[in-house]
């Protein structure tokens, strides 16, 4: 049996940096960012991999892509793609750095000391374009890197005539910028990367990184190893716990002052033979990250158990629980069939009481698995405070009696579904507040990271705040003095943040603090997405949304990378106080609220391809900005509700549907019938298309329990073309 929560697997993204010189490289720019990379783009998609090019020059001037920190965010953001990276030069060395501006002093947070030193002495000799370039080869000098970064150098001839009619930026004529460009070249040369000189124009260029870029995802991703739905599905849940662990990321919390640590403690309860555990303590406190961790190394200790995980703080829509009863069932009848303990699949019933019977049959299964390997099979359940709190009630799916060698630990907040937990004499683990020790070896571990410290009398001061026993208020507070924390106005800064009387109050400063930086219209735009997003956004997709250029988007994931998580290849917020904050600034009303996911549901219609993501957000977003007219449109459109069915669980659409019907209506199978022989007739022409076609909409309207006319003619059909439909 494989296990459910297997270490985290590695990351379908792409992120590649985009470095040449200004100027003569716009059409290059051009051609990638409109064409090249959304065609690539759509063919990665297909395979569950995302690629987000990072061009900081595309949308902006000269001017501002080399003014303030631009420099810094491009290095750290090559850091960040590493190891993919693309150069192009052309005959132009690019322009200089200025001398005079002393950038590395006052961006601490973009580059650390140690990452600063290869710089001394460059601003003012080095154009930016080499610099970027240096860095790349840097940290490209591992063997194992190789093949992630590509060269292109131009064909002078398509830069000489331009240079010769006097346009400004396509060739260095001054001998000692000709020289510095040589020796570029060399150095590139001989780095061993793949490189193509000689390439004659704009277009040929674009051409060739695609073709490269294209090999690249083919060898990495090749076809038929794209994840299906159940595998996605655990790639968010894994994500969510890679960024709650880790070096750094968890304090053993106990230990400072001489008690096990909850770790430890878990592992005793466990030995002990307790097979039902509650973690609690206040919101902030690290149940997550304790579970994340504990996971991490319950593995490494006991590779026999097998232990599923169900975060319901890992998307806006983990803590709907038909899809969690579900995921839960589909995932057990998968290893339950490969362990040869079932023989038919365990079916996700639509009836609520045979869904609940199911996953008490799920659980008895497993525990014969159990008994027969001599192993444990532990279920997860990380945040049951967000529950809707009707589906908090008696929580009957979860029963009462366990069998043999199943167990359940569960994380809740204070709430209905605690209550329950605690009246069934579940064992309760409360993590408490950090003490005093504890508080003070957070500080020094994350400073001590960053090479950085506090005065004693700043300690103090942050030590005395009625938050800081919350791990997250710390981490939050501590991320933000060494980003931006300025020596001779440390206190005043310090004294700004401990204002905050809540968690969510001191993301509302940091986000105060990127406003006055300059960045307040895009923060609110990308912030405002993220917000209303269903289950995040892809780094592609939000810069479309919002229209913001790559240039303004970098400080701002920069200095919140901490506060965002990932789900799969999406951003998304990393706890619901970022998400309480940002409502609070910048979504105050209901209204306010509608209109964010009523843009997002505009965008998404407007997509001329019809893909997994727009099936996703689109008729969510309709619904969440309560358009019930359009969505009752989109669902009444036959091609439409065909693209939705070969995406979305069809009780998904089911359910849309009864939100979106209108008082009078008939059922959905009446309303379409006309529209389906017609649509039917229109694709004779192609059978695979049609069968695919029949099969789809024919078992929509099963689950529907629509067995009636329509349903009986699809049926018909079916077998007229020789295969079986529900």
């Amino acid at each position: 049996m494989a296990e459910a929560a297997a270490a985290a697997s590695e990351s379908r993204e792409i992120r590649v940096f985009l470095s040449s010189t200004f100027r003569d490289f716009n059409e290059e720019r051009k051609l990638l960012a409109t064409e090249v990379f959304p065609r690539l783009n759509r063919q990665a998609r297909d395979r569950g991999v995302e690629l987000v090019e990072v061009d900081l020059r595309w949308g902006v001037t000269q001017q501002q892509a080399e003014a303030g920190h631009a420099l810094e965010i491009c290095l750290q953001q090559i850091e960040r793609c590493k190891p993919y990276f693309i150069g192009m030069l052309g005959d132009s060395y690019g322009s200089l750095t200025s001398p005079q501006r002393q950038p590395l002093q006052g961006a601490a947070g973009f580059l650390e000391p140690e990452q600063r030193q290869w710089l001394n002495g460059r601003l003012g000799q080095a154009s930016y374009t080499e610099l970027e370039i240096e860095h790349s080869l840097q940290l490209l000098s591992d063997p194992a890197m190789a093949g992630k970064a590509f060269f292109y150098f131009r064909d002078p001839a398509y830069s000489n005539p331009k240079a010769d009619a006097g346009e400004i930026g396509w060739r260095s004529d001054a001998p000692a910028d000709r020289h510095k460009l040589e020796l570029l070249q060399q150095k590139i040369h001989s780095s061993g990367y793949p490189l193509t000189a000689g390439l004659q124009d704009p277009q040929a260029i674009a051409d060739q990184i695609e073709s490269d870029l294209w090999a690249l995802i083919e060898q990495q991703f090749p076809e038929g190893e794209q994840p299906d739905a159940l595998q996605k599905e655990e790639r968010k849940h894994a994500d969510y716990r890679r960024s709650r662990s880790g070096a750094g990321k968890y304090i053993q919390v106990g230990a400072a002052a001489g008690k096990a640590g909850y770790i430890e403690q878990l592992e005793q309860l466990l030995d002990g033979g307790e097979r039902q555990i509650l973690i609690t303590g206040e919101s902030g406190a690290g149940k997550s990250a304790l579970i994340a961790n504990w996971m991490a190394a319950h593995q490494q200790s006991h590779p026999g158990d097998v232990i599923y995980a169900h975060h319901l703080g890992c998307t806006n829509d983990a803590s709907a629980l038909r899809p969690l009863l579900g995921r839960l069932i589909d995932t057990a009848s998968a290893q339950l069939l490969e362990a040869e303990v079932i023989s038919e699949p365990l079916g996700v019933p639509e009836d609520w009481w045979e869904l609940v019977a199911k996953v008490a049959e799920t659980l008895q299964s497993l525990g014969r698995w159990c008994q027969q390997q001599g192993r444990r099979w532990i279920l997860v359940l990380d945040g049951l405070d967000r529950l809707d709190p009707d589906d908090q009630t008696a929580l009957p799916w979860l029963p009462q009696s366990l069998p043999a060698g199943v167990v359940v630990l569960a994380s809740a907040l204070d709430c209905q579904a605690r209550t329950i937990l605690q009246e069934r004499r579940y064992t309760t683990l409360t993590i408490a507040p950090l003490v005093a020790a504890e508080q003070e070896q957070l500080i020094e571990r994350v400073l001590g990271r960053y090479t950085k410290q506090l005065d004693p009398a700043l300690k103090t001061q942050i030590l005395g705040h009625e938050l800081s026993g919350s791990p997250l208020f710390l981490r939050v507070l501590l991320e933000e003095l060494r980003q931006c924390g300025r020596f001779d106005t440390l206190k005043d800064q310090l004294d700004f943040y401990l204002s905050a009387r809540t968690i969510d109050d001191l993301y509302e400063r940091v986000l105060e603090r990127l406003e006055n930086d300059g960045h307040r219209e895009a923060l609110k735009k990308v912030m405002t997405a993220i917000w209303a997003s269903r289950a995040g956004l892809s780094e592609t997709e939000l810069l479309a949304i919002t229209e913001v250029a790559p240039l303004q988007w970098a400080p701002i994931d920069l200095a919140l990378e901490k506060a965002f998580g990932r789900n799969g290849n999406r951003l998304v917020f990393d706890h619901d106080f970022l998400r309480i904050a940002v409502q609070d600034r910048y979504l105050p009303s209901e209204e306010q609220q509608r209109q964010a996911h009523s843009e997002l549901a505009d965008w998404y219609g407007a997509q001329d391809k019809w893909d997994e993501r727009k099936a996703e957000e689109w008729p969510w977003q309709l619904q969440e900005a309560e358009r019930r007219a359009d969505l009752r449109a989109l669902l009444l459109n036959l091609n439409h509700l065909f693209e939705l069915a070969k995406v979305c669980d069809d009780r998904e659409v089911i359910n849309y549907w009864l939100a979106a019907k209108e008082e009078g209506d008939g059922e959905l199978d009446e309303l379409i019938e006309d529209d389906l022989d017609a649509e039917i007739e229109k694709r004779r022409e192609d059978a695979e298309d049609l069968i695919w076609f029949v099969n789809r909409i024919a078992g929509l309207f099963d689950e529907a329990g629509l067995y009636r006319e329509p349903l009986l003619k699809l049926r018909a059909l079916s077998l007229e073309l020789g295969v079986c439909c529900p």
